[in-house]
Order: structure tokens, then sequence, then C-alpha cells
């Protein structure tokens, strides 16, 4: 690391801008012809004069001279720069190869959200992968003015469109892996099968993604030890590199269908940041993926409103009666709130959920009213702040101000009820 800053000294750095900490995701995508030094230099100038940033997180494609950039924009700012990293995905330096990817009960390949590298996830049991991405890891940080590695894509690929066929994983390097950890994984790939059979069975698959307990017990565990592993790894990679670490991951009421646990994971880093977006309508959000699971149930026969009257007592979220008002309003900001109390008891370190600001027609739209309200349910739940998603350079820069008003806004009236007819 050029700077030569200790881990102790990035913390220390993230909390000298005072309790509350903002993070900013920063440039997922790279443009030479609209990111120019001087361009991405003026927007992070103008971010913090309007918002007291603690932490800029980089992309993971952006040319050298656009980093250098950026660090010194948070130098002079008093702000840490970390390196956005996803690990079990690609980012397009690494490619994953075919034969790492995570397959289904049934055998068949889980391909990754509209086939977009950056959602198709490897393997960690794969052989060939834990040495692959740590060496990616340690390259990309080996050198760079980084403080800190936002760890993303850190999970096995959501199951929520398809359970029977997309809880992964069931590869072969998976079977022997679990084998040597006293699991059958080719009985449990079979009890999925068998589940997905009928609507009962259906009806308990779903829960059991939410659920402790059940015959799949064991399979969500040889899941959650799998990531745990890879995780503390890459945590290892960081801290030789003089990194602290961010860690991605779902929201709470989520995580178990991914292969997270926020109570072992938060042992491994210095925050997390739990993906608790209410209106998103893209991967990882909770109306994009409860959504999905409602349209599975749905599309095996159930009723719309059984499905989500079932979701809703299976993941302990307050569903609407139909699936348009799930995906036109989310979900409430007492989900939030509860949300991010459960990460809140859940994690050891410091909680920064976060919140989707960029407008993505069809993914994602948020009213300043609706704002003020999911902020204030993340600060009343306990967090310590909050990262601005996606990425600063798509939002809004009044957003900002909007942010940190809503924040500080200790004397708001509670957020007025919500008209849809909420479970």
């Amino acid at each position: 690391m050029n700077s030569g800053i200790t881990v102790v000294e990035a913390c220390r750095t993230t909390e000298s801008r005072g309790s509350t900490v903002f993070i900013a995701q920063y440039l997922e995508s790279y443009d030479p012809q609209q990111h120019t030094p001087g361009r991405v230099r003026q927007r992070l100038r103008e971010a913090f004069s309007r918002l007291p940033l603690s932490i800029v997180c980089t992309g993971w494609a952006i040319p050298p001279v656009i980093i250098d950039a950026c660090a010194q924009e948070c130098s002079q700012a008093g702000a840490a720069l970390y390196r956005w990293h996803p690990l079990l995905a690609g980012d397009g330096v690494f490619v994953p190869r075919a034969e790492w990817q995570t397959f289904g009960a049934g055998g068949q390949e889980v391909v990754g959200f509209r086939r977009l590298p950056e959602f198709t996830f490897v393997c960690p049991n794969h052989p060939s992968v834990p040495e692959a991405v740590l060496e990616h890891l340690e390259r990309s940080l080996r050198g760079g003015p980084y403080q800190g590695v936002f760890l993303d894509r850190i999970r096995f690929p959501s199951p929520a469109g398809d359970p029977a066929n997309e809880l992964a994983c069931f590869c072969p390097a998976c079977v022997d892996r679990a084998a040597r950890e006293g699991v059958d994984l080719p009985a449990l790939g079979a009890e999925i099968l068998h589940l997905s059979a009928t609507e009962n069975g259906r009806l308990e698959l779903v829960a059991q993604l939410f659920q402790l307990g059940g015959a799949l017990e064991a399979f969500f565990a040889f899941r959650q030890r799998s990531i745990q592993r890879l995780i503390q790894a890459a945590a290892g990679v960081a801290s030789q590199a003089g990194c602290a670490v961010g860690l991605d991951t779902f929201s709470p009421a989520l995580t178990r269908m991914v292969g997270q646990v926020l109570a072992e994971l938060s042992k491994l880093c210095e925050w997390v940041k739990p993906m608790s977006y209410a209106h998103a309508l893209g991967p990882s959000g909770l109306p994009f993926e409860l959504s999905a699971l409602a349209k599975w149930l749905a599309s095996q026969g159930a009723q719309e409103q059984d499905a989500l009257r079932w979701l809703a007592q299976a993941s302990g979220i307050a569903l609407p009666a139909s699936m348009d008002t799930l995906q036109e309003q989310g979900v409430s900001p007492s989900t939030l709130e509860r949300e991010t109390r459960l990460a809140r008891q859940q994690c050891t370190g410091r909680l920064y959920p976060g919140i989707a600001l960029v407008e993505l027609p069809g993914v994602n739209h948020l009213a300043p009213g609706q704002m003020a309200e999911e902020v204030r349910a993340y600060r009343d739940g306990g967090a310590d702040g909050m990262v601005l998603a996606w990425d600063l350079w798509l939002i809004p820069l009044e957003r900002l101000d909007q942010v940190g008003k809503a924040w500080e806004d200790q004397g708001a009236p509670n957020p007025p009820a919500i008209v849809s007819p909420w479970l």
C-alpha cells in the first residue's frame, strides 16, 4: 500500500470525520469520455462539500490515473480510499471459468442474473477457486493507494427465482468437501428435489431458506462454512496489504439463503454493509428477492396472495397482499428498521446499511419523502451510518443534502402509515 497506513490507522481515519459515517461507492464502471481525472475530482469535491464522507470505495475496472485522482481527493478531505472488489464473480480482469460455476441439486449450472459476468458466481469449494480469487485480490491491492478493501459478491448465487434448481452448490468439489465434513450432499440434493415436487414441500423448502432447523440444515451450515472459510482467507490477504475490510452482505432476513452468517462474518472485518434496499428491483433488493420467491410459488400453482402470506410468515417481513404493490412500493420503513436492528444484534463491528440513491427506470426510484423515512429507519435501528449506493457518479447531488438532513433530524415525526394493505 503506497500510503503505508495500517489497518488501525485506516479505521481511525474512518472515524475521524465524526461519529456518523457516510460511505460512497464510486465509479462502478469506467468511461474514458466521461471519467476524466478532472471531472472525477470535481464530483468528489462536490460530494465532500455536501456530506462528510468518511470512505470512498472505487470500482474494480478503473485505470490507475483515475484511482490516483480519487486517492488525492480523499487524502485532502481526510477520507479513506477502499477498493470495491467483487470476490466470487467476474470483474473484467478476473474471468470465471465454466468449470468453476455453481450447480443446483439437479446437476444444472446456475446461470448468473441476465448472464452478466459480474453476477456469475464461482464455487468457493472448487480446488482452483480459492487460489485464483485470493491471488487476484492480492494483485489488486498490491501497490495501490488503498486504506481498505470492500468485498462484494461474497456469497452463493441467490436461489430466489427457482429454489428447486438454483439453490447451490452441488458440484463435484462441493460433494467431496461436504463428505469430508460428514455431510451427504447428494442425499440433501435429493431432498430438495423431493420437497419441490409437492405444494406442502415447496412451502417447507421456502421456509428453510429463512429459518433454522429442518431436513436441510446440514446443507445450509455447510454453505455457510464454505463462505466463512474463504472470507477469512481474503481478510488475511487484506491484512497483509495493510488494508481494513468492509463486507457487502444481503439483508439479515435473506442472508441464510446465500450462505452468509452476519455474526461470524462481522468478526472478520471492520464494518458490514447489509443491502437492505427497500425499493430496488435488482439483485439483493428486498422486493426483488422476495417477489422472485413469491413468483416461483405462484408458478407452481399457489395463489398470489397465499404465496405472499406464506412468504411473510417464513421471512418475518411484512408484505402487501399483491405482487404489484410489492414491486411498485417496496417494503415499509418499519421493515428497514427491523432489518437494521437484526443486523445490529448480529454484527460485532460497525454497521453501515446501504441505501440505493441512483435513479434507474424499472429498477429503483426513491422520492425525497421516502428517502427521509428510510434514513431515519436505519438511524433508529442502530446503524452507525450508511453506504450511498450504487454509484456516486450517478446520484443526484442534492440527495446527499437530503440524506444528511434526514439523519440529523432527530425531532422528525414518525413516518406516515403505509396506505397499502401490509400483512
